[in-house]
């Protein structure tokens, strides 16, 4: 039977050294996600309305997973509805490896696996239907020096590993494959979290396939909220942004403004910087 939880305080104190009381697990998430600056520097800025009432506001971004920021965040949200589906889905959760066939190693061993896993995933649907379960699933890659891929893919279907060895063989994919119990849903989500975050790192990123997601959920997932449904609004510019945050303060709502005081302080440097430049000095004060 599998242990699921919510892991509030774990992933409190991993992704924000000041714990910030008061609020709920993705509310924490949406705040840290919005910390970061984006490198493209969209200039839109956001707040978003919290379940407690926090006011949080946050700078648009790419959202790319080429953008070392924007991948920390897509990451972030992810671990949070990989966390959120198996805990609102429910039942024993399992994770599962795949590898290419042996003949097809390098690139080709994506076209090989995105070529027969819809034969695997049939057969994984009619095993789960035995017990009563409808499948679902979370699927990422993972890739290697060699320039090999092969999937991991947490998933509700209880089969075991010869089952899996064998039936992906048949699909077409390799025989080296294994499936293992998840205990804790919040260790699962970080560990496939970690191949979101070496891929977008990994300089083979470029030759990604067009088309190919980094990640994929089955359709029955628990849907992603859309910005709407979030409580997501625009801010217009960085001027704008202040002065709303300034009117929600005066009237008693509770702010977090970081980014804003980040992008300030970013842009004082930056006018010092340029005021230093202006008068002839380097940083170390020398002309």
């Amino acid at each position: 039977m599998a242990t699921i939880a919510t892991l509030e305080n774990e992933y409190a104190v991993a992704f924000s050294p000041d714990h910030r009381e008061g609020l709920t697990f993705l509310e924490q998430l949406t705040v840290f996600a919005s910390e970061g600056r984006c490198s493209n520097a969209f200039s839109t800025f956001l707040f978003h309305v919290g379940e407690t009432g926090l006011i949080t506001f946050g700078q648009a971004s790419c959202k790319q997973w080429k953008c070392p920021e924007c991948a920390l965040k897509n990451t972030k949200r992810w671990i949070a509805r990989i966390i959120d589906g198996i805990n609102k889905l429910g039942g024993d959760w399992y994770f599962a490896t795949v590898t290419a066939h042996k003949w097809w190693r390098g690139e080709k061993s994506l076209i090989n696996l995105r070529a027969n896993w819809h034969k695997l995933r049939k057969r994984m649907a009619r095993e789960a239907k035995k017990t009563g379960v409808e499948m679902a699933y979370v699927r990422v890659w993972e890739h290697h020096k060699d320039g090999s891929y092969h999937m991991h893919i947490i998933n509700n279907v209880g089969v075991n590993t010869k089952w899996l060895k064998d039936n992906a063989a048949e699909c077409g994919m390799g025989f080296m494959a294994h499936q293992d119990g998840i205990v804790n849903a919040g260790q699962a989500a970080g560990y496939v979290a970690k191949y979101m975050l070496k891929q977008s790192k990994d300089d083979t990123l470029h030759s990604f396939p067009k088309g190919a997601r980094r990640i994929e959920v089955s359709a029955n997932w628990v849907k992603w909220h859309d910005k709407k449904q979030e409580g997501w609004y625009y801010a217009g510019d960085f001027e704008q942004a202040q002065g709303k945050a300034r009117a929600m303060k005066n009237h008693g709502k509770k702010v977090n403004d970081l980014a804003l005081r980040n992008e300030k302080k970013r842009r004082k440097e930056k006018f010092d910087d340029k005021r230093t430049d202006k008068n002839g000095s380097g940083k170390n004060g020398h002309a």
